[in-house]
């Protein structure tokens, strides 16, 4: 779990949901693709974060297991 936490496949909010399934017999894969908890980045956070007009609090309510924070504040940096 650490190494897939650590190449940015989830954020660290969805690791209780994750730890839930895995209890559950389920592998860590499993559980991210059935959860849907795949961290979004790249050209989809982008048009996220611009769809919320970089509303940090919008975006964490819709996509919080989904989302880094830090993530959201770097593409606004950017622009």
């Amino acid at each position: 779990m650490f190494e897939e936490y650590a190449n940015g496949v989830f954020v660290k909010g969805a690791i209780p949901e994750i730890l839930k399934g895995m209890a559950g017999g389920k592998s860590i894969s499993e559980v991210i693709e059935e959860k849907q908890l795949k961290k979004i980045t790249g050209a989809e956070l982008k048009k996220i974060a611009e769809e919320n007009n970089f509303d940090i609090g919008k975006i964490m309510q819709k996509y919080r297991l989904r989302v880094d924070p830090k993530d959201v504040e770097k593409l606004k940096k950017k622009l």
